[in-house]
């Protein structure tokens, strides 16, 4: 997993990497916004994720109405790479539980 991580890393094109992170530093807080989520929602966190830590993603399944939270053990903020299996489980987990056309 680190290596394709560096590839990707590696074929950005500095300007763009900058240019996200001056969009990612100046975004607005649109915390107010998830109480109006009104579909299914899944959050994914690593157990071990420093950037996004668990208790920030339970803060945001507490404001989500019905939102489901899945912490994977021993994974980190890239939980899809570093932690395919145990993502898509939760995954299907959850799609399982949707139901087309209803609200949670």
């Amino acid at each position: 997993m680190p290596e394709r991580v560096r590839e990707l890393m590696l074929a950005a094109r500095p300007p763009a990497i900058a240019a996200a992170l001056y969009r990612m530093m100046d975004r607005p807080d649109s915390t107010e916004l998830l109480a109006g989520i009104r579909c299914p929602t899944l959050i994914v966190v690593g157990e071990r994720d420093e950037l996004t830590p668990p208790e920030l993603s339970h803060q945001m399944q507490a404001r989500i109405p019905n939102a489901t939270i899945a912490v994977l053990p021993d994974t980190g903020h890239m939980a899809n790479l570093e932690n395919p299996e145990g993502f898509n489980a939760a995954l299907t987990r959850f799609l399982d539980g949707v139901q087309p056309g209803l609200e949670p």
